[in-house]
């Protein structure tokens, strides 16, 4: 690797002086940017030198990130130095993190604005059938001092639903702001399905949103924030869920962001149902339909999660849920205000607070063997799972190598045999004879990150009801190689997330691959089965190749009940790239009409971020897929 300790000076760099405008002699301040600036162009060799044999562009944008910074240097060369003052104190890998960010914040905001005015061609003129079934739906808003502009526009996001058959229930929590009541006594008089609670003392959201639950009549209730607004056909596509699946009881949509100049962006494109990811945060959140029973049955919001009431009324409600259902429609805008967790989480501090608690009330719920800890994504907590001592394992490596080695440090753990399969051949014999309680695939030539990274595969792979545990590969610590396997069109299987960096939060579905979730399969080389799942499904298919015969094996799981967990704790570092997926054009694949629920339809398959955009014309197809979205994984309450 580059020496990043020591530069050559002729990298460095002269500017105009301040006074004469000539190349000449450096005050003080400059002398300090430009010896910082020579060790971020030796920062910047070594990644090419790192990411040559890999991803060329990566390399490129460390140079674009670069000479961003020169322009900074000549302007401001304080403000240049405190910059990368903050960048030098994380590991080199950072540098190029906030110019990908960028340009690819960039690309999702004009691919999805490609996508919006696709969607409102399709859309004009269209009408969805009404459900024969006129279901009342409540939705319930809380409201405390709002912007007048801003209510009004989510009031009449209600009025101007195409599904005709629903109540607004408002609860005004005593606003000392008297145009908010002048704005809901006009508003009541227009309309007789808008009914309005006056609190006489302020109780805070979660008590406002119980007040107006209690004015509810609706068999399910739809939350609405007081600053948001719902898509025309929100209702009505609820409604056909409802009417079609009469078991279901929560139903969420995909959701997008509303800037502070109105403007649509940031769109939320979801998997289908997932309690593990459930239970690391509340990726629900808008729009979400809850029966109304169950909600008064567990005992509606809690003040004690304010800040985070939505995501504990989900976890309680999920527990009691008989179906779960995901409609792929952005039928939902959340307002960027300054104060909102729309823009950033550390808005409101007391939510993270609160989210912890509801996520270690939801383990004391279960009665599950684990604990709640903090992760390095902000706001994002990691539920981690006790794992017994005295269980065999069994290893099979894969390829040659010994970088796996360091895998053996299993304190506690009985290593019953190591097999090395080198090819395809003997698979079949090595796993015949493997007697350990667990069975661990491992690339020879991936080194895991930590002991945590086995432990992790074993803390899900013990649940009764899972089949496979996968985890992350990584380049070099650099990007991600894969965050498990999807299917896309014509059931061909890709890696999620190869080429992703770890990105902010901003674009939420991109860190899918850094959050554990469930996943219809899961990558070969770093993974785990029970052994009795791989015994009652009798294994490989033989006539596939490995890492296809695996992907086959985590769809089968997925047909009889189980689920396939995906797990970034259990990350491995690799030094060489993968090669994309087989194809599975010419081997007897009978998955190739397979709709994979936790693969967003509006996202492009076989790419890393999922762009561009894809627009669905064809209504029937994105029933389909919202009809494989059902599903419920029993909890142990």
């Amino acid at each position: 690797m580059t020496d990043v300790g020591g530069g050559d000076r002729r990298d460095c760099y002269l500017w105009p002086s301040a006074s004469t405008g000539r190349l000449g002699s450096a005050s003080p301040l400059q002398s300090r940017a430009a010896t910082t600036f020579c060790h971020v162009r030796v920062y910047q060799r070594a990644f090419h030198s790192n990411a040559r044999d890999f991803h060329p562009g990566f390399a490129a944008n460390v140079i674009n990130f670069l000479l961003r910074g020169l322009r900074l240097l000549r302007t401001n060369p304080r403000l240049f130095v405190r910059r990368l003052a903050f960048l030098l104190r994380s590991p080199f890998r950072t540098l190029p993190a906030a110019h990908d960010a960028s340009h690819r914040r960039g690309r999702i905001h004009a691919s999805y604005q490609e996508w919006l005015v696709c969607r409102g061609r399709l859309e004009a003129g269209k009408t969805i059938r009404e459900p024969v079934e006129e279901i009342l739906l409540s939705v319930i808003m809380p409201v405390f001092n709002t912007e007048e502009a801003l209510l009004e526009a989510a009031i009449q996001s209600v009025i101007d639903q195409s599904y005709p058959h629903w109540e607004l229930c408002i609860a005004d929590d005593a606003s000392s702001h008297p145009r908010v009541r002048q704005l809901l006594e006009s508003r009541v008089q227009t309309d007789t399905r808008i009914r309005v609670l006056y609190r006489e003392q302020r109780g805070h959201i979660a008590a406002a949103s119980n007040s107006a639950l209690e004015i509810a009549r609706g068999s399910f209730v739809v939350l609405l924030d007081h600053d948001d607004v719902l898509a025309p056909d929100a209702l009505a596509e609820l409604a056909c869920v409802i009417e079609a699946e009469p078991a279901v009881d929560l139903i969420y949509t995909d959701e997008d962001k509303l800037e502070l100049d109105g403007e649509r962006a940031e769109p939320f494109f979801k998997p289908a149902w997932s309690p593990t990811l459930l239970q690391t945060c509340n990726y629900v959140t808008h729009l979400a339909a809850l029966r109304h029973s169950i909600v008064v049955e567990v005992g509606g919001f809690r003040h004690e999660t304010v800040g985070s009431q939505d995501h504990d009324l989900f976890l309680r409600v999920a527990e009691r849920a008989r179906a779960v259902a995901h409609v792929p429609l952005v039928l939902y805008s959340w307002r960027k205000t300054e104060t909102s967790t729309a823009s950033a989480s550390a808005t409101k501090p007391y939510a993270l607070r609160a989210s912890r608690h509801a996520l270690e009330d939801s383990v004391r719920r279960r009665r599950q063997d684990a604990r709640v800890e903090p992760s390095h994504l902000n706001g994002i907590f990691f539920v981690r799972h006790h794992v017994p001592r005295g269980a065999s394992v069994s290893l099979i490596v894969l390829g040659r190598g010994e970088d796996w080695r360091t895998t053996l440090d299993l304190d506690g753990f009985k290593v019953s045999e190591v097999a090395r399969l080198d090819d395809n051949n003997g698979h079949e014999e090595a796993l015949r004879n493997a007697q350990g309680d667990y069975l661990l695939w491992l690339d020879a030539t991936a080194k895991p990150r930590s002991r945590e990274s086995v432990l992790a595969l074993l803390e899900h792979v013990q649940n009764p009801n899972t089949a496979v545990v996968g985890g992350r590969t990584v380049y070099r610590r650099i990007l991600t190689l894969q965050g498990g396997v999807a299917l896309g069109d014509g059931g061909q299987p890709f890696f999620v997330g190869a080429g992703l960096p770890e990105l902010p939060q901003h674009n939420f579905y991109l860190n899918l691959t850094t959050l554990p979730r469930e996943m219809s399969a899961v990558y070969l080389g770093c993974c785990g089965v029970r052994r009795s799942v791989w015994e009652e499904l009798q294994g490989y298919r033989s006539d596939l190749p490995l890492p296809l015969a695996m992907t086959d094996f985590c769809l089968r799981a997925l047909t009889r009940g189980y689920d396939n967990i995906y797990t970034p704790l259990a990350e491995y570092e690799s030094a060489q790239s993968l090669k994309p997926m087989m194809s599975v054009e010419h081997h007897a694949w009978p998955w190739r009409d397979f709709v994979d629920p936790f693969w967003n339809p509006n996202m492009t398959p076989r790419t890393e971020d999922g762009l561009p955009f894809r627009c669905h014309g064809n209504r029937e197809a994105r029933i389909r897929q919202c009809s494989t979205s059902i599903g419920h994984r029993p909890v142990d309450t």
